[in-house]
Order: C-alpha cells, then sequence, then structure tokens
C-alpha cells in the first residue's frame, strides 16, 4: 500500500514515514507540510492513502482533501483529529470526503489497521470523534424549521450574488456574468448587507460561510 503524509510537523511526518516502512506492505512515497507544497510540488504518483492532520494544517483540512478529490482521483484520505478540533472543521472533513477519521491519541497498531480497513473499503470514524460528529449533527438536526426558515432571509438571486461576491467579483464583473445592469447589482448588495446587518461585502460573505449558505470552494 503507497501511503502520502500530510503534517507541519518534519518529526511526525518522518516518524509516521519510518514506522510504516518498517513493514514490506507500506510505502510511504512523499511527505508535504501543507496543502500549498503539494500544490507546488504535486506527487509523480497518487499513494493510495493520504494521511492528513487535521490540527496541524491550520483550517485548511477540508481544502486539502477536495485538491486530492480534484489531483489524485481514486486516492482515499484518512484524517488525524482529536476531540480538541473544533465540531465545525471535522463536519468540513467528512462534508469534503473524507474516507475516514481517527484520533491522533490512537497507537501506531491501530493507524495500521485503519490503513488497512480503508484499503479494503470501509469508512472509518474513532468513537470519540464520532461522539463529537453525532453530537453536532443531532443538534443540527433538532433545530425548529421556524428558525431555519426565519434565518433563510435572501433570496435565490441575492444567494447567486452573494456566491459571486465570494469568488471575488466586483460588482461590475457580476453585472456582466449575469447579464443585468450595475444599477441592479449594487442594489442587490445594498439589500443583502441590509438583510444580514453586516456593514460590508467581506462581512455578508463570511455570515454566509458561517450558516452553510455557500461552500467553500478550493482556490
Amino acid at each position: 500500500m503507497t501511503v502520502g503524509v500530510v503534517d507541519e510537523s518534519q518529526l511526525f511526518r518522518e516518524c509516521v514515514a519510518a514506522a510504516l516502512e518498517e513493514e514490506a506492505a507500506y510505502c510511504v512515497t512523499f511527505q508535504a507540510s501543507s496543502l500549498e507544497a503539494l500544490q507546488q510540488e504535486p506527487p509523480a504518483v497518487s499513494p493510495d492513502v493520504l494521511l492528513a492532520a487535521c490540527g496541524s494544517l491550520k483550517g485548511n483540512t477540508a481544502e486539502l482533501i477536495r485538491w486530492a478529490a480534484r489531483e489524485m482521483p481514486g486516492t482515499k484520505v484518512l484524517v488525524l483529529g482529536s476531540e480538541e478540533e473544533q465540531e465545525s472543521e471535522i463536519l468540513d472533513c467528512i462534508e469534503a470526503g473524507a474516507s475516514g477519521l481517527i484520533s491522533r491519541g490512537q497507537s501506531l497498531e491501530d493507524l495500521k489497521k485503519s490503513l488497512a480497513a480503508l484499503a479494503s473499503g470501509e469508512t472509518l470514524c474513532s468513537p470519540r470523534l464520532a461522539q463529537s460528529v453525532f453530537s453536532r449533527l443531532k443538534e443540527l438536526a433538532g433545530r425548529r424549521p421556524q428558525e431555519a426558515e426565519e434565518e433563510a432571509v435572501l433570496t435565490a438571486r441575492e444567494l447567486e450574488i452573494l456566491e459571486l461576491v465570494a469568488d471575488g467579483l466586483s460588482n461590475k464583473e457580476i453585472a456582466k456574468k449575469l447579464i443585468i445592469s450595475l444599477h441592479t447589482v449594487k442594489n442587490h448588495v445594498h439589500n443583502i448587507l441590509e438583510k444580514l446587518e453586516v456593514s460590508g461585502r467581506y462581512a455578508a460573505v463570511t455570515y454566509a460561510y458561517d450558516r452553510r449558505w455557500l461552500r467553500r470552494r478550493w482556490q
């Protein structure tokens, strides 16, 4: 089985690689400190499994998973996390397509078992992290319908424009893309800011991301 390791700690990467390669069943084909490092020097051959540490990637783990899905199709991503991680980051990893989520507190033997399970087609989530994930999902599912309705205050057109704002387009570029007048775009942006009670475009985009109206995209 070929494995890639992504973690900002060189010591962690080298220790994991050395431990795995003590057995003939594993071959660590590359190590990287971050998503940016992978983008600058992508591996020549995609590994069977990409091992990524959630806490060390500074919130970019989900972006790494999406990048891997696009650039290394067929590679499964196993995320190392902990109970201290933000629940939103863990959920983002699952939504992005992580094949497994295990605790940093597990042993090397547990890691090897997890890699073998992934290779056989299983999807993994360690009990401790599963408890955190399911607690969050239960909380989201338990929200009253009227609360969700009260929060969804933007029209479909306003959401479309807000998504383009999130992509970095100016009012003029949005008007050209949607084939509407600049004045109309400005009115929509003004209405968005008023409805969300925020002071600027960046704040509106952040508000939408926090409520998952928009999905973050790989850059």
